[in-house]
């Protein structure tokens, strides 16, 4: 793409140049490029602005040279030669060139002019290339894996429904055997491992994959050979690829690692199990989507395990969704065969398989999508709306500057009719003004792309964690000749009004008065104020988008969660598969309770198998005493293990009856407490404590006594609503061997998050305890997308009431400019200073209000564009918008007032005497 630009830039040379040393140059370029172009952006910038300067230079002498040159043999030889036509490529580009140092002559003698224009454009064009950045590499930019466009995402599906997630491995196996429409496979499942040996014992999450995994995504192991197809075979094949952060960490980046063994627990056998190294993959690579546990989601895979593909996975539940799917589409199929492929599989499934299906009144079946829709998911919709906010930003930055242009031209009055009258036509002045805008675009694109560096900087850095594909927002040639091309763009799109007005004939006498005391003619006044009610228009609907995910995020911030977050530190402890049995496990998490206790600084100690804000594990159906006769379960519960003190440390209040003891042990009468709208839902109208349920009624279950009900909780995050949560004494459901300690602090918890690691190793060495983070930690991560968007927004709704702010100032100051004389004679007449505000803010309020007036209906048709990402906040909400016009007006009105206080304070004497 660079060669053949540069080729391009080559038809600036004479023919007879290019014919004679173009190749010799296309070879220099070529040997110069290959070494800059895959550096970093700025050093690429650097290139091509030093060879477009220079190739600039040398063709602007060659023309000129040919030019003079030419004329001196014309003078030479005589008028006897025949005159023909001049070549019209020759007399463009000298044109050209003449018009480009006319144009920098002018904006050099006006430096103030040109360092606003130039800044208000850099900041239009900064913050498009930024979020076309974003755009590219999250929408635009192919996958990384060869082959991308015909890779797609296939899993489960409910037919109502758009979003894919993960399948069983049995029914993966099923569509590998009868589905004709692809060829391979990247399949993947996580799960933890506890790796413990040298060092401390940590947990690590492993991607176990299908044969062709990597193959498919195109990745070679930097050391070693990858897997084998009996591993693949063996029921629980015991060895791994490790990714390149792990080797370097645990193995010190030692080369000859292959063949090292170490001791895990996988959490299902009761003993350490040795695993064996076989591969190092390259660094920076993952899987392409976040994989999950049968329970939660895993970070990062740091392990790659073989998946098994024998007889024996058919034993596998089919309600055990955890397989996510990769597949390749053959030659000549498409997606819609794929899908009417896997929709039959899927029926034949739900009647062989209805308990793994069925879901309801419908049932769960299969489908697929591009893969890239996968990864990128709801975050396309973020983007275009982000994207939308600066393509404003960016019109509202046209308009003022064509504003500023549009002023200047008019002042140019006398200036543009000496040159009428010396013979220039209305389409040499309408070139040399467009060749004026055209070289501001150009400088401003120049500092838009500067501007843009640092944006792109600033998105990677305060965007989401989780947001897809960041590491492939950057400045790359793609996105710089976006900003090049759009500074072209912005350039004639700002400069063409102004350029017809400028260029419009001027009628009168050479010597005649510019007419400064006068206004200047209708059709340019309507411009200039129709260019400042756009201004208002686009910042009032930039304003009102801001103004709903302001309120949205606030009442979503602002929301009780349930629990008390201030200094409530979690720190999650997984026992090993030698802990066997219930007693020992409430025996560990019991002592361990008594250890973190004793700490200095702990005020409370509870656990629970998954805290608020997250992920809950367990589910199950529940049944009311009355519910048995009719056959049918009340609901589903979100049910959850806890221990002694749990509602006192986490902040839940007991609303009625009572919190558990000592005494709600393995020996006593099963119990349990439940949350107010579960109490609600249940007993409308009754009493709930006393009442009975049972979890696992199919199963003979335990029926179980309620003896509190608790208040309510957000499970999900801030903006889910209350489920029906029930909770459970650890001592009599102890089979969870992995929870959650909650500690609360006199201060900042993390501060004891040492204290709090060795008293887990104080029980037992080998007890691996992964990152201890926060409540309040917890409960912001709900929040980081939402702040992220009002971020952005409010950035680009500040700059764009700025730039509103300017256009309104500038357009006023220069119209009491060029009315100076007309209001001194106003005052001379005996016009108060009064009636001169009156007069200079109703000629400056009236675009204001029009632009309003267009904002308001443009706001509620864009604002239901916001509705999905909104929370508890209506799209024409009319506090918001009231809000946001007021202060709109309000700062117009200020605008306004500065350069009308200024026309009140003219002198009539001095105003006459200037003209």
């Amino acid at each position: 793409m660079g060669e053949r630009i540069f080729t391009t830039l080559l038809r600036l040379y004479p023919a007879g140049f290019r014919r004679r040393y173009g190749m010799e140059l296309v070879e220099f370029f070529r040997r110069d490029w290959g070494a800059v172009k895959e550096r970093r952006a700025g050093v690429v910038l650097a290139f091509w602005c030093r060879t477009v300067a220079d190739l600039f230079r040398a063709a602007l002498r060659m023309r000129v040279s040919a030019h003079f040159g030419n004329a001196t043999r014309r003078s030479v030889e005589g008028p006897s030669q025949k005159r023909g036509k001049p070549r019209i490529g020759g007399s463009f580009m000298e044109g050209l060139f003449q018009d480009l140092r006319f144009a920098a002559r002018t904006l050099r003698k006006r430096p103030a002019f040109a360092l606003v224009a130039v800044g208000v454009i850099g900041l239009g064009i900064g913050a498009s290339t930024t979020l076309f950045s974003a755009v590219d590499g999250v929408l635009l930019r192919s996958l990384p894996y060869p082959g991308a466009d015909r890779l797609v995402f296939m899993g489960s599906k409910y037919p109502e429904g758009t979003r894919i997630s993960a399948m069983s491995l049995p029914s993966f196996m099923d569509i590998m055997d009868q589905v004709s429409s692809t060829e391979e496979y990247a399949a993947a499942r996580g799960r933890a491992l506890d790796v413990i040996g040298e060092g401390e014992p940590e947990r690590v999450s492993v991607a176990e994959v299908s044969p062709d995994y990597f193959s498919v995504l195109g990745v070679t192991p930097a050391l070693g050979a990858g897997f084998t197809t009996d591993d693949h075979l063996r029921e629980n094949p015991r060895v791994v690829m490790v990714s390149d952060g792990i080797w370097r960490r645990r193995w010190g980046g030692d080369p000859n690692v292959l063949g090292s063994t170490f001791l895990a627990s996988d959490g299902r056998s009761s003993e350490l199990l040795t695993y064996t190294v076989v591969g190092v993959l390259p660094p920076g690579f993952s899987h392409p989507t976040p994989l999950e546990s049968p329970y939660s989601r895993l970070p990062a895979s740091e392990l790659w395990a073989p998946l098994p593909v024998n007889a024996q996975v058919y034993t596998t539940p089919r309600t055990n969704y955890t397989i996510r799917t990769i597949a390749r589409l053959r030659d000549g199929a498409t997606l819609e065969v794929l899908n009417s492929e896997l929709h039959a599989l899927a029926v034949a499934l739900t009647e062989a398989y209805p308990e793994a299906h069925v879901r309801g009144d419908t049932y769960l079946g299969l489908g697929a999508h591009p893969l890239l829709d996968q990864v990128v998911g709801n975050r396309r919709r973020d983007l275009i709306i982000l994207l939308g906010a600066t393509g404003l930003l960016l019109l509202i930055a046209c308009a003022n500057v064509a504003g500023l242009l549009l002023a200047r031209a008019l002042d140019r009055t006398q200036e543009l009719r000496l040159r009428t009258a010396l013979g220039a036509s209305r389409i040499r002045l309408f070139r040399q003004l467009v060749t004026e805008s055209l070289l501001l675009g150009v400088l401003g694109g120049g500092l838009g792309i500067a501007v843009a560096q640092l944006g792109v900087r600033a998105f990677r850095a305060f965007g989401p964690a989780d947001f897809p594909r960041m590491a492939d927002v950057a400045l790359n040639l793609r996105v710089l000749g976006f900003g090049i091309a759009v500074a072209l763009l912005t350039g004639l799109l700002f400069g063409l009004g102004p350029a017809l007005a400028g260029s419009r004939k001027k009628d009168g006498s050479l010597l005649a008065p510019t007419a400064r005391g006068s206004t200047s003619g209708k059709g340019t006044a309507r411009l200039r104020g129709s260019l400042v009610a756009l201004e208002v228009a686009l910042a009032l609907v930039l304003l009102t988008g801001c103004g709903l995910l302001a309120r949205s995020v606030i009442r979503l911030q602002s929301r009780d969660a349930g629990v008390d977050t201030d200094n409530l530190a979690l720190m999650q402890v997984r026992l090993l598969p030698s802990y066997e049995a219930e007693e020992q496990r409430s025996a560990f998490f019991r002592d361990l309770k008594v250890e973190l206790d004793n700490l200095p600084g702990v005020i409370g100690v509870s656990y629970i198998g998954d805290p608020p804000m997250g992920f809950n594990n367990w589910a199950p159906y529940v049944w009311r005493e009355e519910d048995v006769a009719r056959g049918e379960r009340a609901g589903m519960g979100m049910a959850h293990p806890v221990g002694l003190d749990y509602f006192r440390t986490m902040g839940i209040p007991i609303l009625r009856g009572r919190a558990f003891t000592s005494a709600d042990d393995g020996s006593s009468l099963p119990v349990m407490v439940v949350s107010q709208t579960m109490a609600a839902a249940l007993w409308p109208d009754e009493d709930p404590l006393g009442k009975r349920l049972n979890l696992a009624l199919q199963h003979g279950g335990d029926w179980i006594a309620v003896v509190g009900v608790s208040g309510d909780i957000r499970q999900a995050s801030l903006a889910s609503e209350p489920d029906w949560d029930l909770y459970l004494p650890y001592a009599q459901s102890a089979g969870n061997s992995g929870l959650f300690m909650a500690v609360r602090t006199a201060g900042d918890p993390l501060a004891l998050a040492g204290a709090f690691r060795e008293a887990v190793w104080a029980l037992d060495a080998n007890v691996p305890v992964p990152e201890i983070t926060t409540m309040t930690a917890r409960r912001n991560a709900t929040l980081r997308l939402p702040r992220f968007r009002v971020l952005l927004l409010t950035a680009f709704a500040v700059v764009a009431l700025l730039l509103a702010s300017a256009g309104i100032y500038g357009t006023l100051m220069y119209t009491v400019g060029r009315r100076t004389a007309e209001l001194g004679i106003r005052m001379a007449l005996g016009a108060e200073s009064v009636d001169v505000i009156w007069l200079v803010l109703r000629q400056g309020l009236w675009p204001v209000i029009l632009g309003v007036a267009a904002g308001l209906a443009g706001s509620l048709a864009t604002a239901r564009l916001l509705e999905s990402v909104l929370f508890q906040v209506s799209p024409s909400d009319p506090v918001t918008i009231a809000a946001v016009a007021g202060a709109l007006m309000g700062v117009s009105l200020l605008a306004c007032y500065v350069p009308a206080r200024r026309a009140s304070q003219i002198d009539p004497q001095a105003a006459l005497r200037t003209e």
